[in-house]
Protein backbone atom coordinates (compact mmCIF):
# COMPACT_ATOMS: atom_id res chain seq x y z
CA UNK A 1 0.00 0.00 0.00
CA UNK A 2 1.11 3.54 -0.72
CA UNK A 3 0.73 6.20 1.95
CA UNK A 4 0.06 9.66 0.59
CA UNK A 5 -1.05 13.04 1.76
CA UNK A 6 -2.78 15.84 -0.05
CA UNK A 7 -0.57 18.54 -1.46
CA UNK A 8 -0.96 21.94 0.23
CA UNK A 9 -4.14 23.73 -0.81
CA UNK A 10 -2.31 26.76 -2.25
CA UNK A 11 -0.23 24.49 -4.47
CA UNK A 12 -3.32 22.73 -5.83
CA UNK A 13 -5.13 26.04 -6.32
CA UNK A 14 -2.16 27.39 -8.26
CA UNK A 15 -2.19 24.31 -10.54
CA UNK A 16 -5.92 24.74 -11.22
CA UNK A 17 -6.05 28.52 -11.77
CA UNK A 18 -5.71 28.26 -15.57
CA UNK A 19 -8.77 26.06 -15.99
CA UNK A 20 -12.49 26.73 -15.92
CA UNK A 21 -13.73 23.13 -15.86
CA UNK A 22 -11.90 20.45 -13.86
CA UNK A 23 -12.72 16.88 -12.89
CA UNK A 24 -11.29 15.82 -9.54
CA UNK A 25 -10.89 12.03 -9.61
CA UNK A 26 -10.62 10.24 -6.29
CA UNK A 27 -9.31 6.76 -5.72
CA UNK A 28 -10.92 4.16 -3.48
CA UNK A 29 -7.58 2.41 -2.97
CA UNK A 30 -4.51 3.45 -1.02
CA UNK A 31 -5.12 7.20 -0.82
CA UNK A 32 -8.67 6.61 0.37
CA UNK A 33 -7.45 4.37 3.17
CA UNK A 34 -4.96 6.99 4.36
CA UNK A 35 -7.71 9.62 4.11
CA UNK A 36 -5.99 11.72 1.46
CA UNK A 37 -7.74 11.02 -1.86
CA UNK A 38 -11.01 9.15 -1.48
CA UNK A 39 -14.55 10.30 -2.20
CA UNK A 40 -14.83 12.33 1.02
CA UNK A 41 -11.52 14.13 0.42
CA UNK A 42 -12.46 14.88 -3.20
CA UNK A 43 -15.68 16.54 -2.01
CA UNK A 44 -13.91 18.61 0.64
CA UNK A 45 -11.20 19.79 -1.76
CA UNK A 46 -13.76 20.66 -4.42
CA UNK A 47 -15.69 22.78 -1.95
CA UNK A 48 -12.49 24.50 -0.83
CA UNK A 49 -11.46 25.28 -4.41
CA UNK A 50 -14.91 26.49 -5.45
CA UNK A 51 -15.08 28.84 -2.46
CA UNK A 52 -11.59 30.22 -3.03
CA UNK A 53 -12.15 30.97 -6.72
CA UNK A 54 -15.63 32.37 -6.03
CA UNK A 55 -14.17 34.83 -3.50
CA UNK A 56 -11.75 35.98 -6.18
CA UNK A 57 -14.54 36.31 -8.74
CA UNK A 58 -12.95 33.67 -10.98
CA UNK A 59 -15.29 31.38 -12.95
CA UNK A 60 -14.44 27.82 -11.94
CA UNK A 61 -16.29 24.52 -12.06
CA UNK A 62 -14.94 21.41 -10.38
CA UNK A 63 -16.76 18.11 -10.22
CA UNK A 64 -15.81 14.93 -8.42
CA UNK A 65 -15.74 11.30 -9.47
CA UNK A 66 -14.21 8.45 -7.50
CA UNK A 67 -13.26 5.07 -8.91
CA UNK A 68 -12.29 1.96 -6.99
CA UNK A 69 -8.62 2.02 -8.07
CA UNK A 70 -6.99 4.39 -10.55
CA UNK A 71 -4.16 1.91 -11.20
CA UNK A 72 -6.49 -0.74 -12.67
CA UNK A 73 -8.14 -0.54 -16.11
CA UNK A 74 -11.13 -2.57 -14.95
CA UNK A 75 -12.46 0.45 -13.05
CA UNK A 76 -12.15 3.05 -15.84
CA UNK A 77 -15.08 2.55 -18.27
CA UNK A 78 -17.43 5.06 -16.59
CA UNK A 79 -14.66 7.62 -16.17
CA UNK A 80 -13.52 7.40 -19.80
CA UNK A 81 -16.68 8.99 -21.14
CA UNK A 82 -17.17 11.54 -18.35
CA UNK A 83 -13.59 12.85 -18.53
CA UNK A 84 -13.94 13.98 -22.15
CA UNK A 85 -15.90 17.09 -21.17
CA UNK A 86 -13.21 18.56 -18.87
CA UNK A 87 -10.19 20.76 -19.56
CA UNK A 88 -8.11 19.16 -16.83
CA UNK A 89 -8.14 16.18 -14.50
CA UNK A 90 -6.97 16.44 -10.90
CA UNK A 91 -6.02 12.99 -9.62
CA UNK A 92 -6.18 12.22 -5.92
CA UNK A 93 -4.48 8.84 -6.41
CA UNK A 94 -0.92 7.78 -5.74
CA UNK A 95 1.74 8.18 -8.42
CA UNK A 96 0.82 4.86 -10.04
CA UNK A 97 -2.81 5.92 -10.33
CA UNK A 98 -2.09 9.33 -11.83
CA UNK A 99 0.35 7.75 -14.31
CA UNK A 100 -2.31 5.31 -15.39
CA UNK A 101 -4.92 8.10 -15.58
CA UNK A 102 -2.65 10.32 -17.68
CA UNK A 103 -1.96 7.48 -20.11
CA UNK A 104 -5.62 6.44 -20.25
CA UNK A 105 -7.02 9.94 -20.82
CA UNK A 106 -4.46 11.66 -23.06
CA UNK A 107 -6.88 14.30 -24.36
CA UNK A 108 -6.91 16.11 -21.00
CA UNK A 109 -4.14 17.45 -18.79
CA UNK A 110 -3.70 15.33 -15.65
CA UNK A 111 -2.43 16.84 -12.40
CA UNK A 112 -1.66 15.14 -9.11
CA UNK A 113 -3.11 16.46 -5.85
CA UNK A 114 -1.27 13.89 -3.72
CA UNK A 115 2.30 13.67 -2.50
CA UNK A 116 3.19 10.05 -1.86
CA UNK A 117 6.91 10.61 -1.35
CA UNK A 118 7.93 7.92 -3.81
CA UNK A 119 10.06 8.48 -6.88
CA UNK A 120 9.31 5.21 -8.63
CA UNK A 121 5.99 3.36 -8.62
CA UNK A 122 4.87 0.41 -10.69
CA UNK A 123 1.23 0.24 -11.74
CA UNK A 124 -0.24 -3.22 -12.34
CA UNK A 125 -0.18 -4.37 -15.94
CA UNK A 126 -1.84 -7.50 -17.23
CA UNK A 127 0.58 -7.98 -20.10
CA UNK A 128 3.90 -7.50 -18.31
CA UNK A 129 5.63 -9.60 -15.72
CA UNK A 130 6.68 -8.01 -12.44
CA UNK A 131 10.32 -8.19 -13.56
CA UNK A 132 9.55 -6.40 -16.85
CA UNK A 133 7.57 -3.69 -15.07
CA UNK A 134 10.42 -3.16 -12.61
CA UNK A 135 12.99 -3.02 -15.44
CA UNK A 136 10.82 -0.45 -17.23
CA UNK A 137 10.65 1.74 -14.14
CA UNK A 138 14.35 1.52 -13.43
CA UNK A 139 15.11 2.72 -16.97
CA UNK A 140 12.99 5.84 -16.52
CA UNK A 141 14.49 9.06 -15.24
CA UNK A 142 11.30 10.54 -13.75
CA UNK A 143 7.90 8.89 -14.12
CA UNK A 144 5.18 10.72 -16.04
CA UNK A 145 3.06 11.28 -12.94
CA UNK A 146 5.75 13.34 -11.29
CA UNK A 147 6.55 15.36 -14.39
CA UNK A 148 2.94 16.46 -15.00
CA UNK A 149 3.23 19.50 -12.72
CA UNK A 150 6.36 20.65 -14.54
CA UNK A 151 4.71 20.01 -17.91
CA UNK A 152 1.75 22.15 -16.85
CA UNK A 153 4.04 24.98 -15.78
CA UNK A 154 5.86 24.86 -19.11
CA UNK A 155 2.57 24.80 -21.01
CA UNK A 156 1.29 27.76 -19.03
CA UNK A 157 4.47 29.74 -19.76
CA UNK A 158 4.27 28.87 -23.47
CA UNK A 159 0.64 29.97 -23.67
CA UNK A 160 1.47 33.26 -21.94
CA UNK A 161 3.91 34.24 -24.71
Amino acid sequence: MIVGERKPFDEIKEMMKSFKKVLNVGCGGCTSICMAGGQREVGLLNEELQNAFKQEGVPFQIDGFTIERQCNADFFPDLDEIARTYEAILSMACGAGVQFLADRIPFSLAWTGISDGLRKIVAPAESASWERQLESVLLQDVPKAFSMDLAGELLEKANAK
